[in-house]
């Protein structure tokens, strides 16, 4: 079973993902200084992502091995 310490951490990087993923597509549509913004957008939904995958690979590892 999950550690239930881990389970209010999805939501918050869904949230901060979804953001993230907004504000770069937004910012990506304006030109200038905009760019770096979306760039460092860009990045911060790429690593809500990796931790979102790191953090469901990690709450499966323990069932694949039950089996």
């Amino acid at each position: 079973m999950a550690d239930s310490s881990r389970r209010p951490a999805r939501p918050v990087l869904w949230l901060l993902l979804l953001l993230c993923a907004v504000c770069n597509a937004v910012t990506s549509m304006m030109g200038g200084i905009a760019t770096a913004v979306s760039v460092a957008a860009g990045l911060a939904a790429l690593a809500c992502g990796i931790a979102l995958v790191a953090d469901h690979r990690r709450a499966r590892s323990p069932e694949r091995t039950a089996r």
